[in-house]
């Protein structure tokens, strides 16, 4: 048994196969916020695929891009209905995919076995469950679709959304929760499971048909099967790549041709509901033929173009006092303190180094897994505790066991850091300790080995520009009777090797990442190495989506392309377009904001699609805020009354965007 539950925002997948009870969630794959990454997934020539072929592709990503934006818009047409249910499809088969990837694991199957299972399994993939339990998809018998997408469309719509985005092999029922209801009733199941059951299988499932789907190594126009009615005295006969529906079922008898096979052995089924025959093929056999093409009127849809009607919000404008949050990616140094007036420009924090490094040490690895220590042994044996700095080869662990298999070893640790954490099976924790300099430290190898310089490299026990830690060996002589070494008193990359002075450097590379403020106003809030927020008083305008990060430059209007000037914030209250987009580039303006651009061009530019709808750190030269969304929609009039009258001011703008889990839109801040 399968069941899908699409959402807004994500896909969960629940399966119970040979008595084994699996879920998972298909994080960002929904039909509201994650439309958009359902498409990035996907790919656009497989979303249109699945809709008529007058739909321009172009517009339906304008589509699927606005309503990613404005996750609560409802179709307002049959064409805009098809879009999101063709994604749908897309959601299932990749949410379906993760699921197998992620629960099970293939099987291969030997000669003897392929030729006891004759054509049962002959050209159908084996898998097996975390129980070592195995299993062929035909031997799934029931699919239910669940969610809103689901729950609101009719009985063929579902049928098509399911029967394409799985395309089980065999005899497959499938079904729908018409009401929605199976989050509610899996809560109830935990206070009454039977009440729930009743409930679920009396209120809310229904049955709305079947698909038969054979298995084989045929081709396009091959003899696949043949059906015979028993009730109402006829037969069919299809071929390789046919689809065929039967609206009212039967007592259908299925004859298969030499080498086909229906996986879980059904040849029979009799009932009143919709059958769809599929001979398509799967895996490596498949003939690429969508259900939406097969002709058959039930899913060929009567649309012979799209039409988008949404009508995006536009712009915000808000007067009065503003606050912005500027936050290190990572703990770092903060420059300001509260009460500081700062500027565009003014260098707020930043984090000097890279983030530190974890170093996890498992201690059963000296003894053995064969010989695995005890909790008990592990913390008796503990020579450090939480918190502790750890020097390179420092003791970390002394265990002395007896007996037969009984052994005597200390654990020297092989990294320098501080001690995070220490679980009790023995994992060891550390995290870098970042107190470098980038100072260039020479260090002499010659003399304390008392070699002649040019011999040097004979000694080194670390190449050029290799990182070494402070306290590791990086030369040492054991030709003398005893060994003598030379250990780096600095971590970093050694930089130079000099056989005429007989030493070498060693320099840790340090490129800060400053966090710049974009704005004028007041420093209201600290929150120490990470966060800064900066408070002032005016009018802004939130747009509906930008990328980039943060940027300010004197606010100037784009007339034509020839206007552009280097470091402005130029905005257009007209639909810019790819075009556009390449001359502000060129002309090295710091930002752009526009009513709308064309979803596709935005594509070719940034090289990929939306996916999920957390914008910011695009790899971009520019900032670009969207007023109005995607596709060719004007800016509205306040906004461009807002923006013309502050023209040769300066504006400082933020592409940040989040639409889901705290919203956070762009904005632009004269």
């Amino acid at each position: 048994m399968l069941m899908m539950d699409m959402g807004g925002a994500t896909t969960d997948i629940f399966s119970c196969i040979t008595g084994e009870y699996s879920r998972t969630v298909a994080a960002n794959t929904g039909m509201s916020y994650s439309i958009a990454n359902v498409l990035s997934k996907s790919g656009i020539e497989k979303l249109m695929k699945y809709l008529p072929e007058g739909f321009d592709a172009n517009r339906v990503r304008d589509y699927i891009y606005n309503k990613t934006i404005f996750p609560t818009y409802i179709p307002g047409n049959e064409s805009e209905v098809l879009v999101e249910q063709a994604a749908a499809i897309c959601g299932a088969e990749s949410s379906w995919k993760e699921h197998l990837d992620t629960c099970y694991k293939t099987m291969r199957v030997g000669f003897l076995d392929r030729l006891k299972a004759r054509n049962r399994k002959m050209f159908e993939e084996t898998f097996l469950t975390s129980e070592e339990k195995s299993f062929n998809l035909s031997d799934i018998e029931i699919i239910i679709g669940s969610g809103g997408i689901i729950a609101h469309s009719d009985k063929y719509r579902a049928f098509w959304i399911l029967a394409e985005g799985f395309r089980l092999p065999g005899i497959t029922r499938l079904a729908v929760d018409k009401n929605f209801r199976s989050p509610h009733l899996g809560v109830l199941s935990e206070i009454d499971g039977k009440a729930a059951l009743n409930l679920f299988l009396e209120e809310c499932l229904e049955y709305i048909g079947w698909t038969v789907s054979p298995i084989g190594k045929f081709g396009k126009g091959d003899k696949v099967l043949e059906i015979i009615d028993k009730n109402a005295g006829k037969s069919w006969k299809l071929s390789g790549g046919d689809l065929f529906l039967l609206n009212s079922g039967g007592n259908l008898e299925f004859i298969l041709d030499d080498g086909v096979s229906m996986g879980n052995g059904r040849t029979h089924l009799n009932t009143e509901l919709p059958v769809l025959i599929d001979c398509r093929g799967h895996g490596d056999n498949t003939i690429e033929k969508p259900l939406a093409l097969s002709g058959i009127p039930e899913f060929t849809h009567q649309i012979d173009e799209f039409v988008h009607i949404v009508r995006p919000e536009h712009g915000e404008l808000i007067t009065g006092e503003w606050e912005i949050d500027y936050r290190l990616p990572y703990k770092g140094d903060i420059f300001v303190k509260k009460g500081d007036e700062v500027e565009h420009g003014t260098v707020l924090g930043e984090n000097r180094f890279d983030p530190p490094r974890l170093y996890m040490i498992d201690l059963n690895r000296i003894p053995g897994y064969d010989r695995h220590l005890s909790p008990e042994e592990i913390l008796s044996g503990l020579l450090i505790k939480e918190g502790d700095k750890v020097k390179l080869n420092s003791p970390l662990y002394k265990v002395n066991r007896t007996g037969i298999k009984g052994f005597d070893f200390t654990f020297h640790s092989t990294v320098r850091g501080r001690v995070t954490k220490i679980e009790k099976n023995g994992i060891i924790i550390l995290r870098e300790i970042q107190d470098y300099d980038e100072k260039p430290h020479v260090i002499k190898i010659a003399k304390p080995l008392d070699i002649k310089p040019r011999h040097i490299r004979g000694y080194l026990k670390a190449g050029l520009d290799t990182f070494v830690e402070a306290g590791q060996v990086i030369a040492s002589d054991m030709s003398k009777g005893k060994a003598v070494t030379v250990k780096s008193p600095t971590s970093g990359v050694l930089k130079e090797i000099d056989t005429k002075k007989g030493t070498v450097t060693v320099q840790y590379d340090i490129n800060p990442v400053k966090m710049y403020c974009h704005v004028s106003g007041t420093v209201s809030e600290i929150l120490p190495d990470h966060m800064v927020r900066v408070k002032g008083r005016g009018t802004r305008l939130n747009g509906v989506i930008g990328f980039g990060g943060n940027n300010s430059g004197i606010l100037t209007k784009i007339d034509s392309v020839g206007q552009f000037q280097k470091n402005c914030i130029a905005f257009s209250t007209v639909p810019i377009d790819l075009e556009f987009l390449k001359l502000a580039s060129d002309a090295g303006v710091s930002g752009i904001i526009a009513p709308s651009i064309p979803a596709s061009d935005w594509v070719r530019y940034n090289g990929e699609e939306l996916g999920v709808a957390i914008t910011g750190d695009e790899d971009i030269p520019f900032t670009l805020i969207l007023t109005s969304g995607f596709g060719s929609f004007e800016m509205d009039e306040k906004c461009a009354e807002f923006l013309e009258n502050s023209i040769g001011k300066y504006a400082g703008i933020s592409g940040i965007t989040q639409i889901r889990a705290g919203v956070t839109r762009p904005m632009v801040i004269v």
